[in-house]
């Protein structure tokens, strides 16, 4: 039985990178808008979020089509980013709005499906898209742990879409953490590093297993990124992307702490 976490989409009033294996893609801003149409929607973004308005504004982006995680910071980045998107009502919210980080399907088509279609196919091809506020500064004396709500396209899989939960756990005095999701189709376990500004990504040849319809994939390449969101570290959120000789399968997870 497939599962499925689509949740309200917002008019969007309201609104999870890692690139090739072990490493990832920075974007900084490479075109000057001025105000305009890319200005409001980077503002609607972020309308709802709980922010003391200091906060690093990050966003990630993973296309289906290959396991490369881009990173953007800044409202700059992000501005020019979503320039180049489709209307912020056509994008498909995959989880609840937490405080400080969210994140959406952009589909690659003209315009989204309706939600809760039960024929996912036309949703083969686009982009899964975190955003949030970064944390700056993560209390060193404190457990985290981040109870996580996965969700996930998949070619070569019994099921295309899915949906699963997770954990991750950080270990700040050593600067890496354990990212886990679990589900009948698709089942994941590796060790993450911390990067700069807080963000997490995996390390090529660190140790992960990947199980996909109960088969464990030979993995061809392995992406996952994100970050830690909220100025007291509140939320979590992650993209990934694995790929083997049969499946390939990305998606993004975001959590909070319990």
């Amino acid at each position: 039985m497939r599962a499925y976490v689509w949740l309200t989409l917002y008019g969007l009033t309201g609104m999870f990178l890692l690139g090739c294996v072990g490493g990832g893609t920075s974007q900084t801003s490479t075109l000057n808008f001025g105000t305009g149409e890319a200005d409001r929607k980077t503002e609607q973004l972020f309308s709802g979020f709980e922010t003391n308005g200091n906060n690093l504004r990050a966003g990630f982006v993973i296309d289906t089509d290959s396991p490369v995680i881009t990173s953007y910071s800044g409202q700059t980045a992000l501005r020019n980013f979503l320039a180049k998107q489709p209307p912020l009502s056509e994008f498909i919210q995959l989880a609840d709005q937490t405080d400080y980080v969210s994140g959406a399907w952009i589909n690659g088509g003209e315009s989204a499906a309706p939600l809760l279609d039960n024929n996912m196919d036309s949703l083969a091809s686009g982009k899964y898209f975190l955003w949030g506020y970064s944390t700056e500064n993560l209390p060193v004396n404190k457990a985290f742990g981040y109870d996580m709500q996965a969700n996930w396209r998949c070619t070569g899989c019994q099921n295309a879409v899915g949906s699963g939960t997770g954990r991750l756990v950080l270990d700040i005095a050593n600067s890496q953490a354990q990212f886990s999701l679990d589900s009948p189709d698709f089942k994941l376990s590796t060790s993450l590093i911390f990067t700069q500004k807080n963000q997490l990504q995996y390390k090529l040849g660190s140790n992960a297993e990947i199980t996909i319809d109960g088969r464990q994939l030979a993995i061809q390449e392995l992406a996952i990124r994100g970050g830690i969101f909220g100025p007291d570290g509140q939320n979590a959120g992650l993209l990934f992307g694995v790929k083997d000789e049969r499946a390939h399968l990305t998606g993004l997870a975001i959590g909070h702490q319990p």
